[in-house]
């Protein structure tokens, strides 16, 4: 795990799995109907049990930029934050999808005054974003999101892939915000 500050908040780079990161918000990347049937959202269904997808499906169909909130189910988080990076199920999404659903997440978490957010790899699952284009876009946004007044204090950047770590990291350092080894 690699962790960097900006501001009060600490951003951590790790390897896992987001189902099993302990955080108040886990971020499911998701389409617009708020199906929970593929990648990273598949995942946290199983996880947290088919009420966090029944619920979310009440809140359906949401636009890109917006999030739809549930309880974590089963999950150690409180919330799930539902923030689609495609509008219909398997299609392929593009960065500023990846960039409005970080943006959105992060700004509800001001709203909820949580302390700590969890992300997968917003995109470059069943949307195909390529990794290292994702990686870049979910750094500026948290370099951004970190100017502003929050209750955040933890950002977990979850890779389920070396290849994703990479590219987190990759961004990260060429923004100077952790260095080399």
């Amino acid at each position: 795990m690699k962790e960097f500050r900006l501001g009060r908040i600490t951003v951590q780079i790790l390897r896992g799995d987001i189902v099993r990161v302990e955080a108040e918000v886990i971020v499911c990347p998701s389409n617009s109907y708020l199906h929970m049937r593929g990648g990273a959202a598949q995942a946290i269904r199983v996880a947290g049990g088919d009420g966090v997808e029944a619920d979310a499906r009440r809140q359906a169909p949401i636009d890109i930029g917006r999030v739809a909130v549930t309880s974590g189910g089963n999950l150690a988080a409180r919330y799930v934050y539902h923030a689609p990076t495609m509008n219909d199920p398997v299609e392929v999404s593009n960065e500023a999808n990846v960039r409005a659903a970080v943006r959105a997440s992060l700004h509800r978490t001001r709203l909820d005054r949580v302390e700590s957010i969890a992300f997968p790899g917003m995109g470059t699952g069943t949307g195909e974003v390529p990794l290292e284009l994702a990686a870049k876009a979910v750094i500026e946004e948290i370099v951004h999101f970190s100017r502003q007044d929050t209750s955040l204090r933890r950002i977990a950047l979850v890779a389920r892939s070396d290849r994703l770590e990479s590219a987190l990291l990759c961004a990260a350092e060429a923004l100077g915000l952790i260095s080399k080894d």
